[in-house]
């Protein structure tokens, strides 16, 4: 009488499986995930050797990188994820305006994605007031009104309330807005504004022809 297995990894099988059979899956799964783990080592080594060293080229590489693995996802539905040393965690996920579509994302990737979520409603309120044909560079958003816009909405953003506490708080929406893909240029009038990364904004390139998911609002 053959032997099976009914549950396995704290879960439970729907149907038992033979051990000969598990023994197979198991032969299969331990040659592919060591090969995809090899290999994916390898292609993170080199990945991280292209980054460059410097503060501003660094996290313009990353923001630019990012993006492209989001233009991955978009095509194939492949969800991919960056964790980085410090304050924030890069990850791109299906956009969802629903709150509880972050539910499956850790504390710190939650706050960063509501974050984002918060400052793209502030930028789409603000360009159905544009005129129609209007430049997305009318819209002369600035930092200062998205950090705003957050401390007004999200409870936990912006709590420290010291000058340092400040600080650190607008560099952190910065940081977390430039990975997300937004491009912080200054406007005729020598303002700093912020916008997502499209056509009609500084920096966009036509030929490559590729927006922030944003704009297909």
């Amino acid at each position: 009488m053959p032997v099976a297995l009914t549950g396995a990894f704290g879960i439970k099988l729907p149907e038992e499986i033979e051990i000969e059979r598990l023994f197979e899956i198991q032969e299969k799964i331990m040659t592919t995930s060591s090969k995809f783990i090899e290999e994916s080592k390898k292609a993170n080594g080199k990945l991280q050797k292209s980054l460059p060293k410097k503060g501003g080229e660094l996290q313009f590489a990353r923001a630019f990188m990012y993006y492209q693995l989001h233009l991955h996802q978009e095509e194939t539905g492949e969800k991919i994820t960056f964790v980085d040393k410090g304050n924030i965690t890069a990850s791109w996920n299906k956009r969802d305006k629903k709150e509880e579509s972050f539910g499956g994302l850790n504390d710190a990737d939650k706050k960063r994605a509501l974050v984002v979520k918060t400052c793209e409603e502030y930028v789409l309120k603000m360009s159905a007031l544009l005129e129609a044909n209007a430049s997305r560079k009318e819209l002369k958003i600035t930092p200062r009104q998205l950090y705003e816009a957050c401390t007004s909405k999200l409870p936990w953003f912006g709590v420290d309330d010291s000058d340092e506490g400040k600080v650190k708080t607008f560099q952190l929406l910065l940081a977390i807005l430039m990975e997300d893909c937004w491009v912080v240029f200054n406007n005729e009038e020598g303002q700093s504004n912020v916008l997502p990364y499209g056509e009609g904004v500084p920096q966009y390139d036509e030929d490559l022809g590729v927006e922030h998911p944003i704009w297909k609002n």
